[in-house]
């Protein structure tokens, strides 16, 4: 149905479909359609991330790829202390990537939650891996 056929429909905050209160269109879950294919692929992305992270605070130490686009790639090297910041930011990451393989296995579950925590999780690990660069020791070509 297009827009203009919806709107008739409604009268004084009322649907005639279902006489219930003003309500917005159904919205599909954008969340429960993905593949099995694109869920096992960011399930094992978000574990290497996890397994990476794990790696740098136990051994207190990770190499990290920076920049990119038409020049060489930088590497940065974190020792000691400054690896807690590019860590926190791939724990971000797979926390964000978890989210949506969840949401995609919850039945029940509430879509805006979800939302929240990939849309946090994602920004905070892009805003950690950004503040990252000025805890590396090492900057290598």
């Amino acid at each position: 149905m297009t827009n203009e056929v919806e709107m008739a429909r409604i009268k004084n905050g009322l649907c005639y479909a279902c006489r219930e209160s003003l309500h917005d269109a159904i919205r599909v879950n954008m969340l429960k359609q993905a593949p099995v294919r694109v869920k096992v692929l960011l399930s094992v992305i978000s574990l290497c991330c996890l397994l990476l992270a794990g790696y740098a605070i136990y051994y207190s130490h990770i190499v990290l790829p920076y920049g990119g686009g038409r020049v060489r790639s930088r590497v940065l090297e974190f020792n000691g202390f400054g690896v807690a910041v590019p860590a926190l930011a791939l724990i971000m990451f797979a926390i964000g990537l978890l989210a949506v393989v969840a949401a995609n296995f919850d039945r029940y579950s509430n879509e805006k939650a979800y939302e929240r925590i990939i849309r946090r999780s994602l920004c905070l690990g892009l805003f950690l891996y950004w503040v990252s660069i000025f805890f590396a020791d090492k900057y290598r070509l």
